[in-house]
């Protein structure tokens, strides 16, 4: 099912500093190297950021069993419910948020609270998050629909947080690092309390854990 109806809206890229130069953007592997289109050929490019994106990696310590289960236990503790409610939902407001604390207490009203309270310049801030994030949902609505972008969020249904936790920089380019999270928007006087109804795994780049999402959620609707 093609989504393309008349009420589907879509997010659009927000843009930065002029000059960069486009290389290769194929895959997981969408990167800006200024000057470096002319000196090397696009898969010696490919090859160098690959090796660049391991060397942090290098000597250090897998995640343990004991440390699988402890990041379950606690996407465990905040969700209550599951992608299924998203079944009949299609407005979606995407919020990029840097570091926050979520309230163990109340993890559903911290995250709406962050929401409502958002600064409208918050995603040119994170651009870094925001785009890839963004053109992931945009290939889910055109192929699939059932989704709408909602710029505001008391007319959203739900929202999909990214907590930015850090950046990584490799060969000029910022790649975003942090948790997603699906909150089922209550309005802050609602009598009916916000719910996470989804976590991701674990912390994530940005644009992973918006396919781990993505993934998740055609497999609750049903779609391949």
């Amino acid at each position: 099912m093609k989504g393309s109806g008349r009420d589907t809206k879509f997010w659009t890229p927000i843009h930065g500093a002029r000059g960069a130069r486009k290389v290769f953007s194929r895959g997981r592997l969408g990167i800006i190297i200024r000057g470096m289109s002319e000196r090397l050929p696009a898969r010696a490019a490919k090859a160098l950021l690959s090796a660049a994106l391991l060397l942090p990696l290098c000597g250090a310590p897998r995640a343990g069993a004991q440390e699988m289960r402890g990041r379950a236990e606690a996407a465990a503790a905040v969700t209550e419910g599951s992608l299924a409610e998203l079944k009949s939902l299609r407005r979606v407001m995407l919020l990029v948020t840097r570091s926050l604390v979520v309230d163990a207490r109340d993890p559903g009203k911290a995250l709406v609270r962050e929401a409502y309270g958002a600064d409208p310049q918050t995603k040119r801030r994170h651009r870094f998050a925001f785009n890839p994030i963004a053109q992931k949902l945009n290939d889910y609505m055109k192929k699939y629909g059932g989704m709408s972008a909602s710029q505001e969020v008391g007319d959203a249904e739900y929202i999909l947080v990214f907590n930015l936790l850090e950046y990584k920089r490799v060969l000029g380019r910022y790649y975003p690092y942090g948790e997603m999270y699906v909150v089922l928007n209550q309005p802050p006087d609602s009598p009916q309390s916000p719910r996470i109804l989804w976590r991701g795994s674990k912390v994530l780049w940005a644009e992973d854990a918006a396919s781990e999402f993505i993934r998740e959620l055609k497999a609750v609707r049903g779609q391949k």
